[in-house]
């Protein structure tokens, strides 16, 4: 090629080879120094091999990488582990990873995610002014914007030191789903421990529950959930989500620690209509005190309700009579755990795996076992005999779920997991004679409940099945599921819109506000225009609907901007619109008055006989009552 190319206009080059050999190599991607066209300089360079022809974007993102300098990223396990002996590849959060799609793009082959924020960092692709650096003692909430395909305002990173390191530290970032992060493992803030003194795997996936998967939810950091570093001393806490971010707080100064509880196994769970029983695993220092308390007659703490050190709490879920959904919570040591039940019009499906198949259809060797189950007797498992069986691609189908009438639904089971290396079970949907994996699932974990939104599906009848998959070496205990149910809800928040109300007079600044118990973003339309509030600020008057406090929602808008006359308010909770009002706005006829002053006498006001003064007010566009 040097005939055709002036080599001094490129960085890099990609070598495609189209057969084996071993002077090519596996797929690798480095440096070489080379004189081209008079010039002496470093190149970046991808060998790629021709038995990743399937996987080659993923590969070429991934090699490309390694051409710009960069090392892999991983999981927080150990490679002399014989337990996580392939964690170099295990990430799904970095196509410097494991950070493929699940999906085949036909034409396009395995697509590879974003890489991390500190990769894109160390490139220089971060500005300094989105990236936040916690200072020493200090307690900051910040926007943490998404880090695919971002909006112009928020940080792209925060970067904690450790100590006086300059070598370890901590990075906090978005993942959403959005541009090549659509095949994420989910929208979540993912936390990386780096230290640069490695000579590989520089940054590691935080994964709070150690069981071997950095890409389930013990990696994923959600609102409501807090990371603990007691021994460094720091602490991030995630606050409220965004339609294209979160908030985030990230305090330095251990004195003012909202909780000493490092972790809880989960942060929501879903029953059915009926009676019902779980527990919550706490990880906690031995000298923390916590207690866990309930906000609601229906949710009642059974046992765990003061302790000192880790341990778990277990509640009760009354029978609910209603027919839609409610809320409740339990707050354990700081952290809010919510339950959500189901009414009893919303189950379309629900099966304790105690009455026989019901329905159910399997591929050898999935069957009923009793040697594990999270309630009652029995349960599903791949590996009835003990370990599963090498290169193993087997399936269990539930009865078919007819979502035509359903404007949302959602999938619950319980499931308890050991995947040996390579591993791992998928849960299937299929709609429309095509099937989309929806979950997978890696390592080992005890009993939890998985909660999938199937809403993507409705309006047609659909079939859900669970797969397990294992290669030629290695096995382990397997995959067992229970209490699986599907529920036509989408567990709408109860929220309000107090300001303004309907048919009111506005004018000058004012605010729009209310509350929501649950909501990712809140958004407000003035005549179709949408604009973002403010999400999170506390209520305590809403502690006996929601549980927390956190709840508050506010706009500062100047109603200068609109015309004289009527004007139509919308307020919308994650899409959805829970408010429509009309108000009647008057103005000045300028979008911000200057220059003007005054002080005012009004007889009869404001009822017969009295006499206020009114002065205006610049800041507010409008007039007060003084004094």
């Amino acid at each position: 090629a040097d005939a055709d190319v002036f080599f001094p206009d490129f960085d890099g080059i990609n070598l495609v080879f189209n057969q084996q050999g071993d002077a090519y190599g596996p797929s690798r991607g480095g440096s070489e120094r080379l004189t081209k066209d008079g010039q002496t300089q470093f190149y970046g360079v991808t060998w790629l091999h021709p038995d990743h022809s399937e996987s080659y974007p993923q590969t070429i993102a991934h090699e490309m990488g390694h051409a710009f300098g960069l090392l892999h990223s991983s999981g927080p396990y150990g490679q002399d582990d014989p337990l996580y002996s392939d964690t170099t590849y295990d990430s799904q959060w970095d196509v410097m990873s494991g950070g493929r799609s699940l999906v085949l793009y036909p034409g396009y082959g395995y697509l590879g995610v974003h890489t991390i924020a500190y990769h894109k960092d160390l490139l220089g692709w971060v500005p300094a002014g989105r990236k936040y650096v916690a200072p020493r003692n200090s307690t900051r909430t910040i926007t943490l914007e998404r880090l695919a395909q971002p909006g112009s305002e928020g940080y792209l990173m925060a970067h904690i030191p450790i100590g006086d390191s300059p070598t370890d530290f901590y990075t906090v970032e978005t993942r959403l789903f959005a541009g090549y992060d659509d095949e994420i493992p989910d929208e979540a803030v993912v936390i990386h421990k780096v230290d640069t003194t490695l000579e590989d795997r520089l940054a590691q996936v935080v994964d709070i529950d150690n069981n071997g998967d950095p890409n389930d939810a013990g990696a994923m950091w959600t609102p409501g959930e807090i990371f603990t570093d007691s021994e460094n001393g720091l602490q991030v806490s995630i606050d409220a989500a965004y339609s294209t971010g979160y908030q985030v707080t990230i305090n330095t100064n251990p004195a003012t620690f909202s909780t000493c509880i490092d972790f809880l196994s989960t942060s929501h769970h879903i029953f059915g209509p009926g009676r019902d029983n779980a527990s919550v695993q706490v990880e906690a220092a031995g000298n923390c005190d916590w207690s866990a308390t309930s906000n609601a007659d229906w949710l009642r703490v059974t046992s765990g309700d003061r302790i000192r050190g880790p341990g778990s709490v277990s509640y009760a879920v009354a029978a609910n009579p209603g027919p839609s959904a409610r809320t409740g919570t339990l707050t354990i040591g700081g952290w809010t755990l919510t339950v959500t039940q189901a009414g009893v019009n919303e189950s379309l499906f629900e099966d304790d795996m105690e009455s026989g198949a019901n329905g159910w259809s399997a591929n050898s060797p999935w069957a009923r076992t009793t040697a594990s189950s999270r309630s009652g007797a029995r349960a599903w498992t791949d590996s009835p005999r003990g370990n599963y069986r090498n290169d193993q691609n087997s399936s269990l189908f539930l009865p078919a779920i007819d979502l035509t009438r359903h404007n949302s639904a959602t999938l619950t089971f319980w499931h308890r997991y050991d995947f040996d290396t390579g591993d791992m079970g998928n849960v299937w949907v299929q709609a429309n004679g095509e099937w989309k994996s929806v979950a997978s699932f890696s390592g080992r974990a005890a009993w939890q409940q998985a909660e999938i939104d199937l809403t993507p599906f409705v309006g047609r009848p659909i079939e859900i099945g669970f797969q397990m998959l294992s290669d030629a070496s290695g096995t382990a205990d397997g995959w067992t599921i229970d209490d699986v149910a599907v529920f036509s809800t989408d567990f709408v928040s109860p929220v309000t819109l107090e300001n303004p109300r309907s048919t009111s007079f506005q004018s000058g600044l004012g605010v729009i506000s209310g509350w929501a118990c649950h909501a990712h973003e809140i958004v407000i339309e003035l005549d179709g225009i949408p604009l973002k509030a403010g999400y999170g600020t506390t209520r305590e008057d809403t502690r006996s609907r929601c549980g927390d406090t956190n709840n508050g929602f506010s706009l500062l808008y100047n109603w200068n901007l609109l015309d004289d006359g009527e004007h139509t308010v919308r307020a919308l909770l994650d899409g959805e619109e829970f408010a429509n009002t009309t108000v009647r706005v008057t103005t000045f006829g300028e979008q911000f008055l200057r220059g003007v002053n005054g002080t005012f006498p009004i007889p009869d006001f404001p009822s017969p006989g009295e006499t206020k003064k009114l002065q205006w007010e610049e800041s507010l566009q409008n007039f007060v009552i003084i004094p």
